[in-house]
């Protein structure tokens, strides 16, 4: 009867060691993947980038600013539901127009552009190489 107390609490410590082990490597994993997805390769740097670069350029119409900025608040709110902090901030001449996490009125918008003028878009870069701004002016 004693030899089989011990044998249960032998196999009760192993069946613990096992599971903090396990539960060990799992958190381990976890973080691994999220300091990962901070350091993006090359490629996801450009393909990022890209679809910001067709907007930028001189002579837009205020339809390709108000297209760029839908485009910008999308990408912000599915960021912000991924957690991957790829946000993107518009300005208007410094004033913003969006900011990381929400986009200002779409009244304030509709009367800063006017469709009779161009804009001038031009784009602007972290230390990595990823947008994080977009600016517009006439």
């Amino acid at each position: 009867m004693e030899n089989a107390s011990k044998a249960l609490i032998i196999a009760g410590a192993i069946l613990l060691s096992v599971l903090i082990i396990s539960l060990g490597i799992m958190v381990f994993q976890n973080a691994k993947n999220t300091v990962g997805s901070t350091n993006l390769s090359k490629q996801e740097i450009e393909t990022f980038n890209s679809q910001w670069q067709a907007y930028e350029g001189k002579n837009k119409t205020a339809s390709e600013v108000r297209t760029m900025i839908q485009a910008v608040i999308a990408n912000n709110a599915a960021e912000e539901k991924s957690g991957t902090g790829r946000k993107i901030q518009v300005t208007d001449n410094g004033t913003a127009v969006t900011t990381a996490t929400t986009p200002t009125t779409n009244s304030s918008l509709a009367t800063s552009l006017t469709n009779s003028k161009t804009y001038t878009i031009s784009l602007g870069y972290d230390t990595n190489g990823l947008v994080v701004g977009i600016s517009f002016n006439k």
